[in-house]
């Protein structure tokens, strides 16, 4: 696929459908995530909301990445509005399977960093991933993530098998 042409930038509320679309194709292609389904069953104006709400938060962010004009992934930023946990960020980084392996994942996290960096408002950056998601821990290594714990029996597979989760952090 050498006719990538990768544009990222932060979602609005007119990107609400196409998300929901995209979101629910993850959910099918990957097992992956660890998605809060509540997310994939909204409708179309109350995910508009919800990434207006975000829009507007200095410590969170919907990251869209698009191949031309196809959206193709997804990074998220969910920070907490008490202030003694304002400081931290919570990640998710989703890439449709056919856009695997171009080191996609690489350039959104790295945007997720210094977007974090910038705004100030983020000084902890944390991802809970299953501990099978090799390519995934060796990103968040890459990128000088540590791990801090496995959260054993963390996750509900869909052959339901219980799974460990890592807790990996970058302190910014």
């Amino acid at each position: 696929m050498s006719n990538l042409d990768i544009t990222l930038r932060e979602a609005t509320p007119k990107d609400a459908k196409e998300l929901l679309r995209v979101m629910n194709i993850l959910d099918k292609e990957t097992p992956f995530l660890l998605v809060n389904q509540h997310s994939l069953n909204l409708k179309e104006d109350a995910m508009a909301q919800q990434i207006d709400f975000l829009y507007e938060q200095d410590n969170q962010l919907i990251l869209l990445a698009y191949n031309h004009d196809e959206l193709i992934g997804v990074a998220t930023v969910m920070g907490e509005s008490d202030l003694p946990l304002r400081h931290i960020g919570e990640i998710g980084i989703s890439i449709l399977e056919e856009y695997w392996g171009y080191g996609l994942g690489t350039v959104m996290l790295e945007e997720i960093i210094d977007w974090a960096i910038e705004g100030q408002q983020i000084k902890r950056l944390e991802i809970k991933v299953q501990e099978r998601n090799k390519r995934a821990v060796h990103l968040y290594q890459k990128l000088n993530f540590e791990t801090e714990g496995i959260i054993r029996c963390g996750f509900l597979s869909e052959n339901n098998e219980y799974l460990n989760i890592i807790l990996m952090s970058l302190i910014l």
